[in-house]
């Protein structure tokens, strides 16, 4: 009697699946028979996985016998990456655009941000910041890539796109960026000699640049103007903002040729400004140096921690919030910890008749700290030392008595 044939494992591409055999005819029990295990692709990084092809025995006598289970592991060649497309673009002077597409090789387990820079002053990019998640990781989405007329007879000059590095609560992609993308920006200047007189030699003369003016801001909150010195034989000026001095995250909020801009819609926390000037020869200012402004009123909507919360904020200062009813459940803050350190996070002024909590929470929003009182009664929350990072303020409010007012919050470091 030949014994049934067993199989110690099999490795398959992705996810693997079983399809039972038909019935062995008496005729043809002395031929093996074939069962097929193929691959089922998920979109999802996940390394190897395990599974079980289980048989069953009926008929012929031999109902009840015993087969050996196969174990099937499949092999999971998913792995996650930022895709652009296309590669290279080319836009033209003074203000052509090229469409750039971005998206993810596989589906996220949470939101992915990723920030985006051009490499050079001579283009642009816009929005400055986008947003996949798991129901368009697939499709992404396109940003404009714009020319910036320099105005100057230089030829075809490199620019670049900055793609990264994504934030996000799933560490396969949290950290994650692909080389620049190249841009050309072709000149559109006119090509051929050129003749000038002696006294022409000293051209194009130095510009000299603005100077910011300190930011006012009496009512701590999101309007405010931004003001600045005006240059002689400026025909334009460009303000950057940034989430700290070194404008890391920069972004252009302004372009023009009066020497000031009105903003609003800010939101809780410390944002930075500067301010060049390009002459109508075309040559730029160096950056002046930067100044702040602090908006102590929170943003609304700011009920999503990871895409919407106001901040980050900075450790002494007194931010304000209100709850607005049943459709305000909640309002996040996001603190950034540079290095290791306690704190101690307050929420006070809690208005009549409400009742709100307070939760600290890890950039994954797990739980850290949290601060239950009833009523209006003051909450704390008191942390030991957390490592460098982000981190959110949750401020949930638990009940509405139709108070009016505004709580104030607040963190201190130890």
């Amino acid at each position: 009697m030949t014994a049934p044939l067993a199989s110690a494992g099999v490795t398959v591409g992705t996810a693997g699946t079983g399809t039972l055999l038909p019935g062995v005819a008496a005729a043809d029990w002395l031929v093996p028979q074939t069962v097929t295990v193929s691959a089922v692709d998920d979109d999802v990084a996940g390394g190897l996985r395990e599974a079980w092809v289980t048989h069953e025995a009926m008929g012929g006598g031999y109902t009840g016998v015993v087969v050996e289970q196969v174990r099937v592991v499949s092999e999971d060649r998913d792995q996650p990456g930022i895709r652009v497309a296309p590669m290279a673009l080319e836009v033209s002077e003074p203000d052509g655009t090229a469409a750039l597409r971005i998206s993810l090789a596989t589906r996220p387990a949470a939101p992915v941000r990723i920030p985006l820079q051009a490499t050079t002053d001579l283009c642009l990019v816009a929005p400055d910041l986008i947003e996949l998640g798991r129901g368009d990781w697939r499709d992404g989405e396109t940003v404009t890539v714009r020319a910036v007329d320099d105005r100057v007879r230089t030829g075809n000059q490199p620019c670049g796109i900055r793609v990264g590095p994504a934030a996000s609560a799933d560490p396969r992609y949290d950290g994650l960026s692909v080389p620049d993308v190249p841009v050309t920006v072709v000149d559109n200047e006119p090509e051929g000699p050129m003749t000038l007189p002696l006294v022409m030699l000293g051209w194009p003369p130095s510009l000299g640049g603005p100077a910011l003016s300190p930011i006012a801001n009496p009512d701590g909150d999101g309007a405010y103007e931004v003001t600045w010195s005006p240059v002689e034989g400026a025909e334009a000026y460009f303000v950057e903002e940034a989430g700290g001095p070194a404008f890391a995250d920069a972004r252009l909020v302004y372009e023009g040729s009066e020497p000031r801009v009105s903003l609003a819609d800010r939101g809780a926390g410390r944002l930075w400004y500067r301010v060049r000037s390009r002459a109508v020869w075309g040559a730029l200012s160096g950056w002046s140096a930067p100044g702040s402004v602090d908006i102590l009123w929170e943003r609304e909507p700011n009920d999503a921690a990871q895409t919407e919360a106001n901040g980050p904020l900075v450790p002494d200062l007194v931010y304000r919030g209100s709850a607005d009813g049943a459709g305000d459940p909640q309002d996040y803050f996001l603190l950034v910890l540079p290095q290791a350190a306690a704190l101690d996070v307050y929420l006070t002024d809690i208005p009549a008749g409400n009742n709100s909590d307070l939760v600290l929470r890890d950039d994954a929003l797990g739980l850290i700290g949290y601060s239950g009182e009833l009523g209006t009664t003051d909450e704390h929350v008191a942390a030991g030392v957390l490592p460098a990072g982000r981190y959110y303020v949750q401020v949930y409010h638990r009940a509405y008595g139709g108070g009016t007012g505004a709580y104030a919050l607040r963190y201190t470091l130890r």
